[in-house]
């Protein structure tokens, strides 16, 4: 935005001596300081934000929003309290927290001036509009995955973590599903899990003595498969990044009996047997499981005993059930022996026929040791510091969990890491995850952003970090823009005024008070000279029309970039241009020069003030203060209106000479 860098002192009109040697201002005095008034210019800093946010009479504005909101609905509302305390975080107003009503207090404690004509400048941050994805990132839930979450992976082992071959992305969605039931496409959650990169067993006695999840698999069923009817196979499919083994009857046209077989096991003592189970389409009991300690490449040769009455297995009345534990069959009678464990589909796909044709589905086969939870938490980890906690954030596509790869949801390990809790008003985000960056995230595109999702007073909020090659550093992205608003002192308090006093000191050499009056002049070449009188561009250089050839000074308005005044020298107005005032003295021509001169200011003010807006409840007003010359020094003031964003009307009778 815009700063009003030509001066904020109320009717400060601050005018400094100069030399005046050309031609056509001989005879200039030095220019006086008529009056003057304090004038404040403040931008806020990161501190200030949050001395804003903890200010007491704050907190009770906030409170009282939301006591009289609970009123009204019944429920309790901290929309206005929890959007206070979120300034020291995001450092910028918004909507709720408005720089009107929030800024007072402040001001107040900042600066004790008792001055009726005290006007400050206020340059503070406000909110854009955030990235949609920023603000569902915030509407994000949390989840910690169970004990009873584990055990759907490894069964009643105890083990509470997922491992690289077992990861977190091949059960979230079951997970999730189940906790959120409720949830709509888009929803978020950020879940805390632990993962360890050392599988069960490695570190000392192993109590998994066989597990297949078949996540490995490519296409094609690895186990000894042998049809004893029909030629129909069991199939890798995938459903919600999770792979599992199939076999259906239906259309196959002929009857089916397959044996999938395991691979052979050492049965230890305590060994257990396990597998998840999924049915679909169910018209008829079709899947059996059997265990042989002597099958060796046929099973028509093999001595098989039938184990199926150990396990349910799923009779859906329509549809698919879920994935679930079928139960347990307890190896103890085969300890020290190698044994293969078969499944059995047993269908009739033929033409015509009633089935059964159900499909089957098998995942998450195991055989492990009946170890105490306790053991086996002691011998299946690496150590306690091989077990991470991480965050990932999840996001749901429609019907289906997936992991949003693109956010860094930080842990429990990330926090203590920074040596924190959690982010609040006396840790702000931006002074630590620069730092954390740098360590989790060395190496990253330049320029690019990561989004970050964390902890805030016990709420989640998403930032957005930006990764500066050249600097190797990390720095929050801003979604907000700087603006500036006028605050008055009246009456005994700080009241937001967007009212305005332009200074234009006559000062030659003033850039900016130069640029006001140039934009004065550049208007009459472009829409009195060129488009009214027609004149060329090498007229202009003889100084032709309104303006002269020095292009820095006009005298349809009389406006001057060069001496940064009004030159109301009459005479000269009939030296530059006679064509425009025939017949007229000077009184004549200072009759229509003045009557010009609001329109004047109003294009000034129009192209370098385009962000003034109105207020409701309130008149805006744009006070320019300026110096003029007819032969002495004078000064003038002239007001406007803002009537819509950039919009200036004349206020009637305003243009007046100070005396």
């Amino acid at each position: 935005m815009r700063k009003n860098i030509l001066g904020i002192f109320a009717a400060a009109l601050l005018l400094v001596g100069c030399d005046y040697n050309d031609k056509h201002f001989d005879g200039l005095d030095d220019l006086v300081q008529p009056y003057d008034k304090v004038g404040i210019a403040y931008t806020l800093s990161a501190d200030d934000y949050k001395a804003i946010a903890d200010n007491k009479d704050n907190q009770a504005i906030a409170k009282a929003k939301d006591d009289a909101a609970s009123a009204e609905t019944g429920e309790e509302v901290k929309v206005n309290a929890d959007a206070l305390a979120a300034l020291t975080t995001k450092k910028a107003f918004n909507e709720i927290i408005t720089v009107e009503e929030y800024a007072p207090a402040f001001i107040s404690k900042k600066w004790d001036y008792k001055d009726e004509s005290t006007e400050l400048m206020l340059t503070y941050n406000i909110e854009e509009k955030v990235p949609e994805y920023l603000e569902g990132l915030s509407n994000a839930e949390e989840y910690t995955v169970t004990l009873n979450n584990y055990e759907t992976v490894w069964g009643d082992t105890g083990i509470e973590y997922f491992t690289p071959t077992k990861p977190l992305k091949n059960y979230a969605n079951d997970i999730l599903v189940e906790a959120f039931p409720e949830a709509t496409k888009d929803a978020v959650v950020l879940v805390n899990f632990n993962f360890n990169t050392t599988e069960p067993g490695s570190a000392g006695k192993d109590p998994i003595i066989f597990s297949e999840d078949f996540e490995e698999l490519e296409g094609e069923v690895t186990w000894f498969e042998q049809n004893t009817v029909g030629d129909r196979k069991w199939q890798v499919k995938e459903y919600s990044n999770n792979k599992y083994l199939q076999y259906s009857a239906f259309k196959s046209g002929a009857k089916e009996q397959n044996y999938l077989v395991t691979p052979a096991i050492n049965v230890k003592e305590g060994a257990k047997f396990s597998f998840d189970v999924n049915v679909g389409n169910f018209n008829g009991k079709v899947l059996t499981v059997f265990v042989s300690d002597d099958f060796k490449d046929d099973v028509t040769k093999a001595k098989w005993v039938e184990i199926t009455s150990s396990f349910t297995i799923p009779e859906p009345e329509k549809g698919y059930s879920n994935f679930q534990p079928a139960g347990t069959y307890d190896l103890k009678g085969y300890v020290g022996k190698k044994v293969s464990i078969a499944f059995v589909y047993t269908g009739d796909g033929t033409d015509g026929s009633v089935g059964p044709t159900t499909t089957v589905q098998i995942d998450n086969v195991l055989v492990s040791t009946e170890a105490t939870k306790a053991a086996t938490r002691a011998v299946t980890r690496a150590a306690d510091d091989g077990i991470q906690r991480l965050a990932h954030v999840y996001k749901l596509g429609g019907t289906d969990w997936y992991h949003n790869d693109k956010t860094l949801g930080l842990n429990q390990d990330d926090y203590a890491l920074m040596g924190i809790k959690e982010f609040d008003k006396d840790h702000a985000p931006e002074e630590y995850l620069p730092k954390l960056l740098d360590r989790k995230v060395p190496f990253y595109e330049d320029g690019k952003t990561l989004t970050v999702l964390y902890k805030f007073d016990k709420k989640l909020l998403a930032s957005d970090y930006v990764y500066n090659k050249e600097g190797d550093s990390w720095a929050p992205v801003s979604y907000s823009v700087e603006e500036s608003k006028q605050f008055v002192y009246s009456k005994g308090e700080w009241k937001f005024n967007p009212s305005r006093n332009i200074n234009l000191p006559a000062e030659k050499g003033n850039v900016e008070v130069s640029k006001f009056y140039q934009t004065i002049v550049d208007w009459v070449w472009e829409n009195i000279d060129k488009k009214e009188l027609g004149l060329t561009d090498a007229d202009k250089k003889e100084g032709k029309g309104y303006m002269t050839k020095y292009g820095n000074n006009e005298y349809y308005f009389g406006a001057s970039g060069f001496q940064n005044n009004m030159d109301f020298r009459f005479s000269k107005f009939r030296e530059q241009y006679a064509a425009g005032y025939p017949d007229m003295d000077d009184a004549k021509i200072k009759d229509v020069v003045f009557k010009r001169v609001p329109e004047a200011f109003k294009i000034a003010l129009s192209a370098l003030y385009s962000d003034a807006k109105p207020a409701e409840g309130m008149e805006v007003v744009y006070t320019v203060n300026f110096g003029g010359y007819d032969g002495t020094n004078l000064f003038y003031t002239i007001q406007f209106e803002v009537v819509g964003n950039g919009q200036f009307e004349y206020i009637e009778n305003s243009f007046q000479q100070v005396k």
